[in-house]
Order: structure tokens, then sequence, then C-alpha cells
């Protein structure tokens, strides 16, 4: 039994299993095992919280 089921394996839906995880809560991940392809193809990204200026290659290492 899953507490939580979630879709998508950019940014928000990587950010909500490791919140979720660390909660202790069960979760079932729904995915691109390379995370996000948009991401990955992303020169600049400014907007993620607390990781500054970085490129979506940098980011998904990062992940």
């Amino acid at each position: 039994m899953y507490d939580t089921a979630i879709i998508g394996s950019g940014p928000a839906g990587l950010s909500a299993a490791l919140n979720l995880k660390l909660h202790e809560k069960n979760v079932i991940w729904f995915g691109a095992k390379d995370l996000s392809v948009k991401v990955e193809k992303s020169e600049k990204i400014a907007n993620y919280p607390g990781i500054p200026m970085v490129s979506g290659a940098d980011l998904n290492r990062k992940f």
C-alpha cells in the first residue's frame, strides 16, 4: 500500500518524492529513469530553489 503516487520525473516530481520520503511515507514514483529530458537539455536554469544559476545537465547530476 502506498501513501502517494507521483507521476513525472522532473524537478517537481523528484522534490515531491524526496520530501515525502523524509516524512516516512510510502511512495510509488512513475517517470523516466533518466530524469527529466527537458531539464537535461536546458542551457540555464535560474529559478530552482536553493540552487543558483545552473545548466540542466548539472541540475540532473545534482538530483
